[in-house]
């Protein structure tokens, strides 16, 4: 039998090694980029690739919003790095194609930016969902053909209060620094104030 070269067996060993590697499919997030939001803010959520291995690289992805009662889904940036499908897809609501595999560099990569109008307070969420028997639904990466996008974020808003207490206040305390000038009257000669007697109440 015919002896290995060392050259041979340390080949052997890094293809060995290099196809039998198991690597963890990426996944999808979402996340908040503002740290304070109110009614009537245009809130910023990230959508963010994490887990993505040094060897795979995004190719596209697409995916549907779905937003609560308290959100109104104005639209998606998408990175800068693909070419944005969006509008050019009927039933899908945000897309993105890349001609070349997009490394990004890092673990987290923010793939687009979706912005929604807050419209009232309580608990608000937002999911992502794509079809993968959609050909243009899904994350399309070098290593993985098509991987379902599900993820949803849920926060909570609370109510702030209503101008009409505000306006009650003020007038309250309006009020009580009219009443406590009229308690006081004005020395003729001095021009001091002096403090009011009360009337003497009748028996």
């Amino acid at each position: 039998m015919k002896k290995l070269s060392r050259i041979q067996i340390v080949m052997a060993v890094f293809f060995t090694l290099m196809f039998n590697t198991a690597y963890a499919a990426p996944v999808v997030i979402l996340e908040v980029s503002s740290s304070e939001i109110n009614v009537g803010d245009v809130l910023e959520i990230n959508v963010i690739v994490k887990g993505l291995s040094r060897s795979d690289g995004i190719l596209a992805f697409g995916f549907d919003i779905d937003v609560s009662s308290g959100l109104d889904f104005t639209g998606a940036v998408i990175h800068s790095d693909f070419t944005d499908l969006s509008s050019s897809l009927s039933i899908t609501d945000v897309a993105g194609l890349s001609f070349l595999p997009f490394y990004g560099g890092g673990d987290d990569i923010i793939i687009a930016t979706l912005n929604s109008l807050v419209l009232s307070s309580g608990t608000l969420e937002i999911k992502l969902e794509s079809d993968i028997s959609d050909p243009n639904e899904g994350l399309f990466t070098t290593l993985y053909p098509q991987l379902d996008i599900t993820s949803s974020i849920t926060f909570s808003l609370a109510p702030v209060p209503a101008p009409t207490s505000f306006i009650l206040l003020g007038a309250g305390l309006l009020g009580m620094g009219v009443l406590r000038y009229r308690s006081q009257i004005i020395h003729p000669y001095t021009g001091s104030k002096i403090q009011k007697k009360p009337e003497a109440e009748w028996v």
